[in-house]
């Protein structure tokens, strides 16, 4: 099924809010900078398929690997 574009949705930045209050708790564990909401759902007005971005920023460059197969084993699709 081919994607489709979306009109922008004020709910993207509540659904982004709700998703960063479950990271941080869940990263607890590992020392995390910031979580920022980014891409097209982040942008007012923008077009979209509605897929929420999300940019973990950490403090130490070694938990890199750790943090990503901690989010890809609980489904999210963590790349670097």
């Amino acid at each position: 099924m081919p994607y489709e574009l979306k009109p922008f949705d004020d709910k993207w930045k509540i659904c982004f809010k709700l998703e960063k209050e479950r990271l941080l708790e869940k990263l607890k564990q590992f020392d995390v900078f910031n979580i920022e909401h980014i891409g097209a759902t982040s942008a007012l007005l923008c077009d979209t398929f509605g897929t929420i971005d999300i940019l973990v920023s950490l403090n130490q460059y070694s938990d890199l690997i750790t943090v990503k197969n901690f989010l890809n084993v609980r489904g999210y699709e963590a790349i670097e």
